[in-house]
């Protein structure tokens, strides 16, 4: 289940069109505070302190095919509580996502407070978009295209570019 909600939220993310928020909400959640004399390990410590630990993702798709199917069914119906369902959340990004990310390690060393902010952000702007230009439409699923080999991350497994 990990690499297929893994593999959900990466197409999300290409796609940049999910969320459940406008990024004005987004900002306001929680302040952000960007500490460069703290150490990656102890700002992940403060992120992770924020939310409850996980071990595994919920929900998710059994597919990339049922995934892209659910993601054109809610676009079809403007639904943003499924779009939220296929994001993942907080606690998710805390401790799956986050530690072994390209862009929370060097050379990039983003926060854990600033990668969220800049995704959750995105994913808000790209939903918006996407709900604006087709939303409501008929789009009907013909299928799609990725990367024939995933990236991995320790032990998660991205499938893209979609």
């Amino acid at each position: 289940m990990l690499r297929l909600r893994i593999i959900r939220v990466m197409a999300l993310l290409g796609f940049a069109a999910c969320g459940g928020s406008s990024a004005a909400e987004t900002a306001t959640r929680r302040p952000i505070h960007v500490d460069s004399l703290v150490s990656r390990d102890e700002a992940l410590r403060r992120f992770q302190a924020t939310t409850r630990r996980v071990e595994s993702l919920t929900g998710g798709a059994g597919s990339r095919d049922s995934l892209v199917a659910g993601f054109v069914r809610a676009l079809e119906s403007r639904d943003t509580s499924a779009f939220r369902r296929m994001l993942l959340d907080r606690s998710e990004f805390a401790f799956l996502y986050y530690p072994t990310n390209a862009q929370g390690l060097p050379p990039y060393d983003l926060s854990p407070d600033l990668l969220w902010f800049l995704q959750t952000t995105g994913s808000d702007k790209g939903l918006a978009r996407a709900l604006e230009k087709v939303g409501r439409q008929r789009l009907g699923h013909s299928g799609f295209r990725c990367s024939p080999t995933p990236s991995r991350e320790g032990r998660n497994v991205m499938w893209g570019p979609c």
